[in-house]
């Protein structure tokens, strides 16, 4: 069975990794960071935001810093990843949406960024740069489940160009995002939409919630 997991990043990163815990600790808001402005500075360079043309040019400067994406993002996204790793019997992907780089698979190697996605206009502009959103259907072409952690102004989005009508009719798709979509979905009786409830991506009725249909479809 194949469960692939789609989420997005934050505004947090570089968590400190500790090695003899292995464990990783809180992030840093790159927009302040001291160390990296100061090295960017030298080299005439702003920080990284939606410039993925300067890429090469940044990776070297910020050699230091480059990590994969699952332990670059912290914050809320620390949920979503240890999520995923507490269900490592099962074949699960995870990926995650950037305001740089548009769809991440978890061990691509990216460097520290500054993004602001906040509205349904950030969203198209980004999408129309970087194709994520029919990357994510490519992705899931064969999953058996799919888990959908996304904020509202990505399901708006994702609605106005009819996006969930395109998802295999095969697959459980869980959508966890506000009830006011409910009715959105009505029709779609292979998309289960749970909850979201404050800053939790998930939350922990949520996560139980979907271990169990996780389960039930590998019966």
């Amino acid at each position: 069975m194949r469960v692939t997991v789609f989420t997005e990043e934050s505004g947090i990163k570089l968590p400190e990794i500790k090695k003899w815990k292995n464990s990783l600790g809180r992030g840093r808001d790159i927009g302040k960071d001291k160390e990296i402005k100061a090295l960017l500075e030298e080299n005439n360079l702003s920080l990284p935001q939606h410039n993925i043309e300067l890429e090469k040019r940044y990776r070297e400067i910020l050699q230091d810093y480059l990590r994969p994406a699952r332990t670059m993002f912290a914050g809320m996204f620390t949920e979503v990843r240890d999520f995923k790793d507490n269900l490592s019997n099962y074949n699960i992907s995870l990926y995650i949406i950037s305001g740089r780089y548009g769809l991440l698979g978890e061990d691509e190697i990216i460097i520290p960024y500054v993004s602001n996605i906040s509205s349904t206009n950030d969203i198209e502009i980004l999408d129309k740069r970087t194709d994520f959103s029919q990357r994510i259907l490519e992705k899931t072409t064969e999953s058996n489940i799919v888990i959908i952690l996304l904020p509202i102004q990505f399901i708006s989005y994702l609605l106005t160009i009819d996006w969930f009508s395109l998802l295999n009719s095969n697959s459980t798709i869980v959508l966890v995002t506000s009830k006011h979509f409910k009715e959105k979905f009505s029709d779609m009786p292979n998309i289960k939409l749970l909850e979201r409830k404050g800053v939790a991506r998930m939350g922990s009725y949520n996560r139980e919630e979907i271990i169990s249909i996780i389960e039930s479809v590998n019966e």
